[in-house]
C-alpha cells in the first residue's frame, strides 16, 4: 500500500512552486525521459513522500519511488526496466495502490481503488529486477490530506536510504536520454547521453548469479548505463530481450512465423524501423484472406452477384440479356489474381529488407526457431500463424469441402448442404444459391449468425430464404454420412438432409499444433489459442502472437493493427494497444451486412438505449419491381446520446458502415448525424435523416450462464 505524506500547502511543498496549468506530463518509451509541456521539471526526488506499508525489507517487498510534477492532473507511470512504460491518466485525488509481486515471472497489477478499476492486469517482470513505479500526483486538497501513520513512518525510515538511491539512479537515466548533466550530488554528473561515451562490460546480478553483459547501447537500446552512471551496491538488470541476446548467438532481431496479413504487416513495419527480420513460411504468402480467404471469396460473391443484376437489367430497358456461368472459366482467372497477389507479397518483403524463410518453423527455446534444421535465433519472436477449419462438431465432418476446398471448385454443385450458421456458412450459402446450385442451411439456432445483433439476424434469414436457400434450422444436428449419390446429414428430430456436396461451415481453430509452444511454456486457452496480454506478449516473455491464432477479434484488419502495434511498441518505441471493443465488420451475403459497436442487446445491458430505424425498398429495386428491402439502425445511449452501434443490411451495406466506423470510434453522438447533411440520393443518408427513434429499450439483466448456453 502506498501512502502520500502531506508537506504542507500548495506553495510550501518541497522543491514545488505554484501549480502550472497544462496537460499531464508526457512520457516516453524509453522509461527515462519525463517532461510536462509546460516546463515543470521533476522535483523532490528521493524525499520521503511514500512508504511501503509493512516492508522492512524494501528489495524483497519491492521498490516503490515517488517523484512529483506540478501539473494539473493525476498521472501514473508504470516504469520496469524489463517491459518499458506504460502510461495511464487517471483522475486527480485518486487513491492509487501499486502492489508489486516479484516472483519466477513477477507481475505488477496497479490498481485504482477508487474506481476498483485494473488497469495493467498482466505485466510480466523477470525474476530479481528492479521495479520502479512512479507516481506523478497534483492536485491534491492538502488541507484534507491525512499524516502518515507511524506505522508506515518507520517502514519509510527503513526504506529511505534504499530508495534514494534509486531515485538518483533514475535521476541518471533522465539525464543520460535528455542529454543535460545529472544534478550536484548525484553520481555520474556531467555524463551526457550521446551515445559516445565509454561503455565497459560489468557483471548483472540476476538472482544470485553473475552474468557478464554488454553495455554499449546508450541512445538506441533505452539508455542503458555505463560505468560512470552506477551508483555503488545497485545491481544492474537487463530485459529479456538483452538478457536472451547475451546468452547465445543472435541471428535477427526479430523472428516472425507465419506469412499470412499479420506477419507480413509485422515483419516489414519492424523492418522500417531499423530490426533485422526473418519471415518463416511453410505454404504461401498471403495466408488465409489473400490465398483461400476474404479475397478470392469476395471475387466469387462479384460472379455470382451478376445473376441478379442481368434479370434487373431487362426492368431498366435492356433486352435479349442472356449469359450462362462457366466455373473453370472464373477458377482459372482466380487462380492467375491469386498468384499475382501472392507474388506482390513476396516483392514487398523483399524490398522491405526482411529475409523469407521457406519451411515449417518449430520453437526450441524463448529465443530459438528450428527450421527444417536451420537454426533461427532472436530477442523477439511473434507468432503469426492464424486459424483453420475446424473438423470436430459433429461425427464425419472430415469427409466434406472446408472454405479451402470451395475455393477450388471448377464445377458448381448441384445441390449442396452447407453446415453451420456463422458468416462463412451464409456466404457460401448465399453465392453458391447466386451460381445456380441448390444450397441447404443447416443449423441448430433459430437464426443465423449468433452474435450479431437479432433484427439483423431476423433480416437475414428473411433474405436468405427469398433467394431460395432453404434453411434447416433449430434442430440439433447428430453426424455426416458419405453415401454413393452425396451427403447425408443424420439430426436429433431423425430427419435426414441429403445433398450432392456438403461444406463444413462449423467453425475454425487456431493454428498452434506442431510449433512447441507448450515446450517452451506458451500457455495455451481451451480453445487452443495463444494466451496473450494487451500488448500481444504471451506468458514467455520473449513471444508475441497476433490474430486468429489468440483468438480475440478474428478479422484480417485486426490481426495487421496487432502486428503493427506490436513493431511500433517493440521497435520504435512508440507503445500502441489496440481496442478491440470497437471493431467495424461485414458478412458479403445477399443482401451484405455492415456492422460495428453494440447490439441493442449488448447496450441494454450497459443502460437505456434509443433505437432508430429504417426499413425500406431501395430505389434500384423499387423501380424493377423487386423484393430486396435495406435495413438500418442505430443504437444510441439513452444517457448522453452517444452512438454506440450502427448495423445495416442491404446493397452495399459494408462500404456505408466502413465510413460510419470512423464516426462510432470518435465518439460522435445522435446529434452529429443530425446536424450532417445528406448526400441524396443515396441509402447511406438514411442514417442522417432518422429524427425519431422507434423505440426506448430499457436496461436489461445479462441472463444466468446456464440460459445463454442453453
Amino acid at each position: 500500500m502506498i501512502a502520500v505524506t502531506p508537506e504542507g500547502r500548495d506553495g510550501d511543498r518541497p522543491g514545488l512552486g505554484p501549480r502550472s496549468g497544462g496537460r499531464p506530463a508526457q512520457v516516453t518509451r524509453d522509461a527515462c525521459q519525463l517532461r510536462s509541456e509546460r516546463g515543470a521539471g521533476v522535483v523532490a526526488a528521493g524525499s520521503t513522500l511514500v512508504s511501503v506499508a509493512g516492508a522492512t525489507d524494501v528489495s524483497a517487498a519491492g521498490v516503490v519511488v515517488v517523484l512529483w510534477v506540478a501539473e494539473v492532473s493525476v498521472v501514473v507511470v508504470l516504469i520496469v526496466e524489463s517491459v518499458g512504460a506504460v502510461l495511464f491518466s487517471v483522475e486527480a485525488g485518486s487513491v492509487v495502490v501499486v502492489v508489486v509481486v516479484p516472483s519466477a515471472f513477477g507481475v505488477v497489477v496497479v490498481t485504482l481503488a477508487e474506481f476498483g478499476a485494473v488497469l495493467v492486469s498482466t505485466v510480466v517482470v523477470a525474476a530479481g529486477a528492479v521495479c520502479v513505479v512512479v507516481v506523478v500526483v497534483v492536485s491534491v486538497d492538502w488541507a484534507t490530506a491525512r499524516p502518515m501513520p507511524a506505522s508506515m513512518a518507520a517502514a519509510a525510515a527503513t526504506a529511505d536510504s534504499f530508495l534514494m538511491v534509486l531515485c538518483m539512479r533514475l535521476l541518471q537515466r533522465l539525464m543520460c536520454v535528455c542529454g543535460s548533466s545529472a544534478p550536484a550530488g548525484i553520481p555520474g554528473g556531467g555524463i551526457r547521453g550521446n551515445g559516445d561515451a565509454a561503455h565497459v562490460r560489468k557483471r548483472c546480478r540476476r538472482n544470485g548469479v553473475g552474468d557478464t553483459v554488454e553495455l554499449s547501447r546508450c541512445v538506441a537500446r533505452g539508455c542503458e548505463l555505463c560505468e560512470h552512471g552506477v551508483p555503488e551496491g545497485v545491481a544492474f538488470h537487463v530485459s529479456p530481450q538483452e538478457r536472451a541476446e547475451s546468452s547465445m548467438e543472435m541471428t535477427h532481431d526479430l523472428i516472425v512465423i507465419g506469412g499470412g496479413s499479420g506477419g507480413v504487416a509485422g515483419s516489414r513495419r519492424a523492418a522500417a524501423h531499423g530490426a533485422r527480420v526473418a519471415i518463416v513460411e511453410a505454404d504461401r504468402f498471403g495466408g488465409t484472406c489473400v490465398i483461400r480467404g476474404c479475397v478470392p471469396k469476395k471475387l466469387m460473391m462479384y460472379a455470382a452477384s451478376f445473376a441478379h443484376q442481368f434479370k434487373d437489367a431487362e426492368g431498366f430497358g435492356w433486352s435479349d440479356v442472356q449469359a450462362r456461368f462457366e466455373m473453370s472459366r472464373w477458377a482459372d482467372a482466380k487462380k492467375r489474381e491469386i498468384d499475382r497477389l501472392e507474388k506482390i507479397y513476396d516483392e514487398m518483403l523483399v524490398n522491405g529488407g526482411v529475409e523469407i524463410v521457406r519451411g515449417r518453423g518449430r520453437l526450441t527455446s524463448g529465443s530459438e526457431v528450428d527450421v527444417d534444421g536451420r537454426r533461427l535465433a532472436a530477442p523477439r519472436i511473434l507468432i503469426a500463424t492464424g486459424g483453420a477449419p475446424a473438423a470436430d462438431a459433429i461425427p464425419g465432418l472430415a469427409a466434406a469441402m472446408t472454405s479451402n476446398e470451395v475455393l477450388d471448385l471448377r464445377e458448381v454443385p448441384q445441390s449442396l448442404l452447407v453446415i453451420g450458421g456463422g458468416y462463412i456458412a451464409v456466404e457460401f450459402a448465399s453465392i453458391l444459391a447466386g451460381l445456380g446450385s441448390r444450397v441447404t442451411l443447416a443449423y441448430r439456432d433459430s437464426h443465423p449468425l449468433r452474435g450479431f445483433d437479432a433484427e439483423l439476424r431476423g433480416r437475414l434469414a428473411l433474405a436468405l430464404g427469398e433467394r431460395g436457400i432453404t434453411l434447416a434450422c433449430g434442430v440439433a444436428l447428430q453426424r455426416l454420412e458419405r453415401e454413393d449419390a452425396g451427403f447425408a446429414l443424420h439430426r436429433a428430430d431423425g430427419s435426414v438432409l441429403r445433398a450432392r456436396a456438403a461444406l463444413n461451415a462449423t467453425g475454425r481453430k487456431p493454428n498452434t499444433a506442431g510449433l512447441g509452444l507448450a515446450d517452451v511454456g506458451v500457455q495455451l486457452n481451451a480453445k487452443g489459442a495463444i494466451v496473450v496480454d494487451a500488448e500481444s506478449r504471451s506468458g514467455v516473455p520473449t513471444i508475441w502472437a497476433v490474430g486468429d491464432v489468440t483468438d480475440r477479434v478474428n478479422l484480417t484488419p485486426v490481426a495487421i493493427a496487432e502486428a503493427r502495434a506490436f513493431a511500433d511498441t517493440e521497435f520504435d518505441k512508440d507503445p500502441r494497444r489496440i481496442d478491440h471493443r470497437v471493431v467495424a465488420s461485414a458478412v458479403f451475403t445477399d443482401p451484405p451486412i455492415g456492422t460495428v459497436g453494440l447490439t441493442e442487446q449488448q447496450a441494454a445491458l450497459r443502460g437505456p438505449v434509443d433505437i432508430y430505424a429504417a426499413d425500406f425498398r431501395p430505389m434500384k429495386t423499387a423501380f424493377v419491381g423487386g423484393t430486396q428491402r435495406a435495413f438500418m439502425k442505430l443504437v444510441v445511449d439513452g444517457l448522453d446520446q452517444r452512438v454506440l452501434g450502427v448495423h445495416m443490411i442491404g446493397p452495399e451495406a459494408p462500404e456505408i458502415v466502413q465510413g460510419l466506423a470512423v464516426a462510432v470510434t470518435c465518439g460522435a453522438r445522435k446529434s452529429d448525424f443530425d446536424q450532417t447533411i445528406a448526400v441524396h440520393p443515396t441509402l447511406a443518408e438514411e442514417f442522417v435523416l432518422m429524427r425519431t427513434p422507434v423505440r426506448r429499450a430499457a436496461q436489461t439483466v445479462q441472463p444466468p450462464a446456464a440460459a445463454v448456453a442453453g
